[in-house]
């Protein structure tokens, strides 16, 4: 039996095209597109096992980002991308 998680994920229609143009877009990290994948699943009724199952990878996995998500939506925030360090950023080496 598949247990329901006690996170629903509700997507807007702005925030679902957001989602599916990440996991589309060729230049997208494929951390970002896993992420999206699941809240995309998550908003469509799937259980967190069978998400698991589908994307494969850990249902721990999907555990955190389902409720990771629904958390951010509850405060009124939007999904936005990991930021990090890009390439050609960083400070020149200092001359030893």
């Amino acid at each position: 039996m598949v247990m329901a998680s006690r996170y629903r994920i509700v997507l807007g229609e702005p925030d679902r095209a957001e989602l599916e143009r990440r996991v589309r877009a060729g230049n997208t990290p494929q951390k970002d597109v896993l992420r999206a994948l699941i809240v995309l699943l998550a908003a469509d009724g799937a259980a967190n096992a069978p998400i698991a199952d589908e994307l494969g990878i850990c249902v721990d996995t999907t555990r955190k980002w389902r409720s990771g998500s629904a958390r951010r939506a509850s405060e009124h925030s939007r999904m936005r991308p990991v930021r990090g360090v890009r390439r050609g950023t960083r400070p020149p080496r200092r001359p030893e």
